[in-house]
This record gives structure tokens, C-alpha cells and sequence, in this order.
């Protein structure tokens, strides 16, 4: 899996997202999920849920239907006061359940 995210945060100091959404792209590796649904664009997409607070950062993205939808799950926690989360992730499609770990930056 690439996860290419960019997530603007609202002004207000609060942690939430912009509502203007995401910029990126999600693109599944795995020779299990079809052709058609391995690149999903995130552009201007909101997050289903979203936590970012007390050096925890946590995201659910949704995307595709709901007869088959991709599930994301993002669960990290800040290593260092520079803004680096680590954490893990877990992807499930109707196809593949994948977890695994992954790092981040905020700032």
C-alpha cells in the first residue's frame, strides 16, 4: 500500500480537519484486489473519523461503495516533539484484510 495524504488542519487551533478535505491518493498492492479498484484519489474527501490530540493521531477513511467498501484505519502516537507519529495501519477491502506499521509526519 502508498498512502500519499495531505491534510490541512482548520485555523482555529482545534486539530480538526479543513473542511476544504484531503489531498492524495491511496494505491493498494495486492494482486488480490482487482485492476479497477487498487488507486483511489482523496482529493477533497473529508476523513470518516479523525482524532489528533495528546500526541494521538487517528484516521478511518471510507472509500467505494458500500456494497464493497476499503476500509483504512490509521492509529499512531507522536514519538518526538517534532511532529513524528508512528503506529500501524490496517487496510480491509472485501478481498485482502492487511495490517502493518507505518510512520508519519504533522506539522
Amino acid at each position: 500500500m502508498t498512502l500519499r495524504l495531505y491534510l490541512p488542519l482548520a485555523f482555529d487551533r482545534s486539530g480538526a480537519p479543513d473542511e476544504r478535505g484531503m489531498r492524495g491518493s491511496l494505491e493498494i498492492h495486492h494482486q488480490k484486489v482487482p485492476r479497477e479498484r487498487r488507486l483511489w484519489s482523496l482529493d477533497g474527501k473529508r476523513p470518516a473519523q479523525f482524532w489528533n490530540r495528546d500526541g494521538e493521531l487517528k484516521l478511518l477513511l471510507v472509500l467505494g461503495s458500500s456494497d464493497e467498501p476499503i476500509t483504512l484505519v490509521i492509529n499512531t502516537t507522536q514519538r518526538r516533539a517534532d511532529g513524528r507519529y508512528a503506529g500501524e495501519f490496517h487496510l480491509l477491502t472485501p478481498e485482502v484484510n492487511l495490517t502493518g506499521r507505518l510512520a508519519c509526519e504533522a506539522g
